[in-house]
């Protein structure tokens, strides 16, 4: 049964409009989120996966009032499979549409302490160019992010170049020299003198916790040669290390510069640059599935990064 909300038929039975719902509710964990994201009622959303279920002869979801929905075994198994047709039947439109206006949407991840830095500028930019298109995105580790653009789940994201899988196209967009930061008032903040490192390492440590954080660490001091230094307290909330670092509890190492030299608390912090030859610079990359053809609109994203995301 064709739904009427859809003319998008697949000559299977169901619509892609159905597949959309599914895939938009299982990403958002629950029918009214799904909804919200969609700009359509619950009601619409819960009637389309029903009727795509009964087309299929399975449930997909199990979904629960005031308890989100969950994917069954069935779900998890089609989950990629319906995003690839998504994804599919969209380059079609995109393609029919050269030369329009662009529509559709685009999925972004991006690591999650750059995302203050960048992503909102890229996002103010790209939606004023292409109103038409819906951006989503989401912040998390690389490794996830890799997951998700290999499954579909995200189009592209923005990360560092460390350790990123072989089956990626990465294109830098900028390099990130690795700093130090310290609080305003700490001897090794004297802009007149060089960073000493070593001496550094003897003072405890704040370290942002990641995957990622946590092997370039131990690359710049298998580069330096270097005995590690202790690590005092960690977190996965950059700002919560910068505030860390304001009370002098410890340093950091960093490859963020945000423009304000304050903590959420008001206390002046500031970075330094490590002496020329240390450590080289990180490259900064868009990165996507070198097996994928991106969309139109995931396109669009990709050349404002690479156009304006050095500056952002």
């Amino acid at each position: 049964m064709t739904t009427p909300e859809s003319p998008f038929t697949t000559g299977t039975g169901f619509t892609l409009r159905q597949l959309e719902y599914f895939v938009t509710t299982a990403e958002e964990g629950s029918v009214t989120a799904a909804a919200e994201v969609l700009y359509v009622s619950p009601t619409a959303v819960s009637l389309s996966l029903t009727q795509l279920e009964r087309v299929l002869g399975a449930d997909l979801l199990i979904r629960r009032r005031a308890h989100g929905a969950e994917l069954t075994s069935l779900g998890r198994e089609l989950l990629p499979h319906a995003r690839a047709v998504l994804a599919t039947a969209s380059h079609l439109v995109d393609e029919a549409g050269l030369g329009g206006e662009l529509r559709g949407s685009v999925a972004v991840g991006c690591f999650p302490s750059m995302g203050p830095s960048v992503l909102p500028a890229l996002i103010h930019t790209f939606i004023a160019d292409h109103p038409a298109v819906r951006v989503r995105f989401k912040e998390d580790h690389p490794d996830q992010l890799t997951d998700d653009v290999r499954t579909g789940r995200i189009d592209l994201f923005l990360s560092y170049d460390i350790d990123l899988g072989d089956d990626l196209e990465k294109v830098p967009f900028g390099q990130r020299r690795v700093g130090v930061l310290l609080p305003a008032s700490h001897w090794a903040a004297d802009p007149t003198t060089p960073v000493d490192l070593e001496r550094l390492t003897r003072e405890p440590y704040v370290a942002l916790q990641s995957q990622l954080s946590t092997a370039h660490f131990a690359q710049i001091w298998q580069a330096t040669g270097i005995t590690p230094p202790e690590v005092r307290y960690s977190s996965e909330n950059f700002e919560t290390v910068r505030s860390m670092v304001g009370r002098g509890l410890g340093w950091s190492i960093t490859m963020q510069r945000p423009r304000t030299h304050v903590t959420h608390e008001g206390l002046e912090i500031t970075t330094r640059d490590l002496p020329e030859g240390i450590v080289d610079p990180v490259d900064v990359v868009v990165a996507w599935r070198s097996s994928a053809s991106l969309s139109r609109p995931a396109q669009a994203f990709r050349d404002l990064v690479l156009r304006d995301g050095g500056t952002a």
